[in-house]
């Protein structure tokens, strides 16, 4: 599941350098969106006509990379603290090859159910059902 790898990468990269670096808005820094662009695998998304567009690469010029980080802090596997995201305690276990289950499992709960989709591209969706676990 690419979701999976690509929260992967930025786990490992965020560890590597005690985080990952925010801009003033709490995106990621351009130099941590190109190392996480570089390293993504997406199915149907071409890297050569974004980097054709872009000269730069923004985090919000990279959907894949853009959308992990929101589902990623949303799922609270990153935690802000000033201008970097650190990955929590919880996000680093789940990144262990051997919690791919429970990854995928909490990944699919959320997506599904309680992340108002809408939110990633600032839009929300009309009429979207959410469950409400009892």
């Amino acid at each position: 599941m690419p979701l999976l790898a690509t929260l992967r990468v930025m786990i490992a990269l965020a560890q590597a350098h005690s985080g990952l670096t925010l801009t003033a808005t709490h995106a990621l820094s351009r130099a941590d969106t190109r190392t996480l662009f570089d390293a993504l695998v997406w199915p149907d998304y071409d890297k050569t006509e974004v980097l054709g567009i872009n000269k730069v690469l923004n985090e919000a010029d990279v959907m894949p990379v853009e959308t992990t980080r929101l589902i990623a802090q949303a799922a609270k596997f990153f935690r802000r603290r000033e201008r970097k995201l650190l990955a929590t305690k919880i996000g680093q276990d789940l990144a262990a090859e051997d919690q791919s289950p429970e990854l995928f499992r909490r990944l699919f709960a959320l997506v599904l159910w309680r992340l108002d989709l809408g939110s990633l591209d600032r839009l929300p969706i009309k009429g979207w059902t959410r469950c409400s676990r009892r």
